[in-house]
């Protein structure tokens, strides 16, 4: 199991990757969603948690970043993750994405 640590004004978050939901910008700001409902305020812009494409994240439009695994529907120009709907940029092949992050179609 990989663990992942978020600096936080009250010291360092250790967690789950699995736990990561979803990451959305708020501006200069981004908040992290967890699988508990629970969610974290960073005084960072989403640019700086591109390294995490590296652990099964993507990034499908500019202002969020999802965890493949969490996926459980997608089309052409959306995903589903635990009933939030995200927009895939028009510029973004989601299928080469996600496919890529090893979640496979069960037919031809």
């Amino acid at each position: 199991m990989i663990k992942l640590t978020l600096k936080t004004s009250d010291g360092t978050e250790v967690f789950d990757k699995d736990d990561l939901l979803y990451i959305k910008a708020e501006g200069n700001y981004c908040r992290f969603y967890f699988k508990d409902n629970k969610n974290i305020l960073i005084s960072k812009c989403i640019g700086k948690f591109s390294s995490l494409e590296e652990y099964g994240f993507i990034r499908p439009n500019r202002s969020e970043i999802v965890n493949v695994n969490k996926i459980h529907r997608f089309t052409s120009g959306a995903i589903w993750i635990a009933n939030q709907i995200f927009t895939v940029s028009r510029n973004i092949d989601i299928e080469e994405l996600i496919y890529k992050n090893q979640i496979y179609p069960c037919e031809n």
